[in-house]
């Protein structure tokens, strides 16, 4: 029997059995028709608490095990592993589509290929077919498009698939690059990572209730996140992406994209940009977050590859009606309406500039 079956069980008989004694206590105490000192008052009142908490915490054990179907954006909690295993399904290519995939082109059809992380995957979205990848699939019947992402993928990462797709034989048309700011990561001192910082040891009883309890493990993974996003010492997630971007990770990022632009003309191919902002999370009146979109913009202006910045898509509206919840940053259906409307006009642009024989500005 699994630890999480104990403690729910636990948990059921929790209210029987103190109800029970509590019911049994009263029963003697009237019966006694002692006087009720203050030691008897505590206990009683104590019961009565015990009572009330243990009724309390099954209604929410419940409710996270049973009912509650969303996630938390690092995944380490037990209601996200939970909300996997309902709404994530692969194809026979690994990744998270309900197509199958073919590695050669059918001739004169237009293949989409996206790459990306799991802004791209629709992380924290159920339905599948309401990610942008899917919709700009159903608006274009006629193109084949691909999805080639993962969550946690990075730049690095990207550029190893486009080595490994090459190496299958997979042919690419037109390769959209889903870039998200925090793709320059393992550039990044790993040692100053807030994940890597904040580990703290746990004893053996908190471990317990952790791993098995799951109102008590969405609780603690709720607070771990709010206490990563700021620490005492000023090196919180937000400020080591953003100063990423002004240092040495940002050279190797630079020619790192580079190679995978040129990856894409070696095997004639078209090359295209979309960048999701990093204010999905953040509050967004923030100077860092701008420079950084300027910068990447110059940068794909300078490689001559068409770019389209969705900081201004999503700027109008308040995060709460773009990102999954309050704990998961990443974005929410509609959200991914939004950059499928935004991304399906980008392309249709550069392909009609293509096909007049015209130069794509990005």
């Amino acid at each position: 029997m699994s630890g999480d079956i104990i403690l729910f069980f636990l948990a059921v008989a929790a209210p029987f059995v103190v109800g029970r004694l509590t019911i049994l206590f009263f029963r003697r105490l009237v019966a006694g028709g002692r006087r009720r000192g203050w030691l008897v008052l505590l206990a009683g009142n104590g019961l009565i608490l015990l009572l009330l908490l243990s009724c309390v915490f099954l209604g929410w054990e419940s409710y996270y095990r049973f009912v509650h179907d969303t996630t938390i954006g690092n995944n380490r909690s037990k209601v996200s592993r939970q909300w996997f295993k309902r709404h994530w399904h692969r194809n026979r290519m690994g990744v998270r589509d309900d197509v199958e995939y073919r590695m050669k082109r059918i001739e004169r059809q237009r293949r989409l290929t996206f790459l990306g992380d799991s802004f791209t995957t629709g992380h924290g979205v159920e339905d599948v077919n309401q990610r942008f990848v899917n919709r700009i699939r159903v608006r274009h019947p006629d193109w084949d498009v691909h999805c080639m992402a993962k969550n946690g993928w990075s730049s690095v990462d990207h550029f190893e698939t486009l080595g490994n797709l090459e190496r299958q034989g997979y042919e690419f048309d037109m390769l959209v690059l889903v870039y998200f700011i925090n793709d320059i990561l393992p550039f990044v001192n790993q040692t100053q990572m807030p994940s890597q910082r904040s580990q703290q040891p746990r004893s053996w009883p908190t471990e317990r209730l952790i791993d098995h309890s799951y109102v008590i493990n969405t609780l603690y993974h709720q607070w771990r996140r709010r206490r990563l996003r700021s620490s005492d010492d000023g090196l919180d997630y937000f400020t080591l992406v953003t100063t990423a971007y002004t240092g040495e990770p940002w050279d190797h990022q630079r020619a790192l994209l580079l190679n995978m632009r040129n990856a894409m003309t070696d095997q004639n191919a078209k090359f295209a940009v979309v960048t999701f902002p990093l204010t999905m999370q953040r509050a967004r009146d923030n100077e860092n977050v701008y420079e950084i979109h300027r910068k990447l913009a110059a940068f794909w202006r300078e490689c001559d590859v068409p770019h389209l910045d969705l900081l201004p898509v999503f700027k109008p509206f308040d995060l709460r009606q773009l990102t999954v919840n309050r704990h998961d940053g990443h974005p929410n259906s509609f959200a991914h309406g939004l950059a499928a409307e935004a991304i399906d006009g980008f392309l249709q642009e550069i392909f009609l500039k293509n096909e007049a024989g015209g130069t794509v500005i990005p």
